[in-house]
């Protein structure tokens, strides 16, 4: 007898989703605060209810000099944050939009965490534009509940939507995105056995120029992987960086290449320390990141470069003076981050990865990365 659909009746569930702790924490904290909201609005209707979230701040940090003499700013125990509260019915509009934006979020996690799927901030965004009116009020509230659950954002199962680009990964032939943290697991110790080394540049415009010169096949280091996260990284690329870092088999150097002005010396700091908003994701920092340039001191007797050189912004003075204020109340004078902020301001110019290259082909900033590659190994 054949059988057909209608004979058969058999319900399929999906699978259900394996819950880490910190899920599950996080589960229990959106439940007792939705349920705890729904009983004192049963017991006492008229009356206010409150939700209370915690903000960083910021951190206690101190200087700690790495072997090049760049200072690092290493979190200590104590964070300081305050204390957020998101009431309803608010006493003003802007109260009960807050109110209603944190409710609508933790609701988008409770799902993505129920069913097993990562969502990213731009998708929560855009279920609700009207609503959260821009991103960054989506991106807030994400870091705030990460840390008044005491969890990463990857355990909220929300992530932010890859800007990072890589070249050179073995199997992967041309440019491709970073891969979503989910994805990670695909990438074996096998599959990346042949990386001799790692190449981050801060801009995309750089990071092209390397890859028309296949750089990423360098005879003199062997193959090796380029990325760049267009600027400041998303956490994406740093978890993409400290997963290649943690499972090729042999260890490898990993070189970053960043403009000589405050924001490229900041962009660096990002990549191996990251920020006070994202202390829960220090996992994925990049202490090893080598500093290869450009520091505009080491241009000083070429005419040619310096000519390149652009006219700091006031800006680019109010940031490298905010930059050397933290590094004097943190310690050692000696740091080359001092030293390079300080020779920005007296010469009130900054150097571009640009101006490295006198070929029209890219190839002088190649050779150029190349010998200080090879300086740094």
């Amino acid at each position: 007898m054949d059988l057909n659909a209608d004979m058969l009746d058999v319900t399929f569930d999906p699978p259900t989703p394996v819950l880490t702790h910190c899920n599950a924490n996080v589960l229990n904290y959106i439940d007792s605060t939705f349920n705890s909201i729904i009983a004192a609005l049963e017991a006492k209707p008229h009356e206010k209810v409150e939700v209370k979230l915690k903000r960083i701040t910021s951190l206690d940090t101190s200087p700690q000099n790495d072997t090049q003499g760049f200072t690092t700013f290493v979190s200590r125990a104590r964070v300081k944050s305050r204390e957020m509260k998101y009431c309803w019915p608010g006493s003003t509009a802007e109260e009960a939009w807050r109110f209603t934006c944190l409710l609508c979020i933790l609701s988008e996690i409770r799902a993505a965490i129920q069913s097993g799927m990562t969502i990213t901030k731009r998708d929560i965004y855009y279920r609700q534009p009207e609503l959260f009116k821009k991103q960054d009020t989506v991106d807030r509230y994400i870091d705030d509940i990460a840390y008044t659950c005491g969890v990463t954002r990857r355990d909220l199962r929300v992530t932010a939507s890859p800007k990072g680009l890589i070249h050179g990964l073995p199997y992967i032939a041309g440019v491709q995105s970073v891969p979503s943290p989910d994805d990670l697991h695909k990438i074996s110790s096998t599959s990346i056995s042949s990386l001799r080394w790692i190449l981050v540049v801060e801009k995309e415009a750089s990071f092209r120029t390397f890859v028309e010169n296949e750089f990423h096949d360098c005879r003199s280091f062997g193959p090796g992987l380029l990325v760049t996260g267009k600027g400041y990284p998303d956490l994406s690329t740093r978890e993409f960086i400290r997963h290649i870092l943690d499972t090729v088999p042999i260890p490898i150097p990993i070189f970053g290449l960043f403009d000589g002005d405050p924001d490229g010396l900041d962009i660096y700091r990002c990549y191996r320390s990251n920020s006070k908003n994202m202390i829960q994701e220090s996992a994925c920092n990049l202490p090893e990141m080598q500093w290869l340039g450009v520091d505009i001191a080491e241009s000083l007797d070429d005419v040619g470069v310096l000519d390149k050189c652009l006219t700091l912004t006031e800006r680019d003075r109010t940031k490298a003076r905010g930059m050397l204020a933290r590094a004097v109340a943190g310690g050692p004078r000696e740091a080359r981050t001092r030293a390079m902020l300080q020779t920005m301001l007296m010469l009130g110019k900054k150097m571009e990865i640009q101006a490295l290259d006198a070929s029209a082909d890219g190839f002088g900033m190649c050779q150029w990365v190349e010998e200080k590659m090879r300086m740094s190994t």
